[in-house]
């Protein structure tokens, strides 16, 4: 996850925050206005990832950008 961080933040100028969602790896990424456009997160078992999950709707990630996420 950290490789992608890296690879992201440069193409796009993007910020992003390694963080634990529901208590798994997990990722915020943040448009260059501090919005929230997307989050991601792992399911991990053992050594290996299970899922995957990304959240990029906009009334769903609202509250993390302390108002309206579009």
């Amino acid at each position: 996850m950290v490789g992608i961080a890296r690879l992201r933040r440069r193409a796009a100028g993007l910020e992003l925050s390694l963080v634990a969602v529901n208590g798994q790896p997990g990722l915020v990424v943040r448009s260059a206005g501090g919005v929230v456009t997307d989050v991601l997160s792992v399911d991990v078992a053992g050594d290996r990832i299970r899922t995957v999950r990304i959240v990029r709707n906009p009334d769903k990630l609202a509250h993390l950008s302390g108002g309206c996420a579009r």
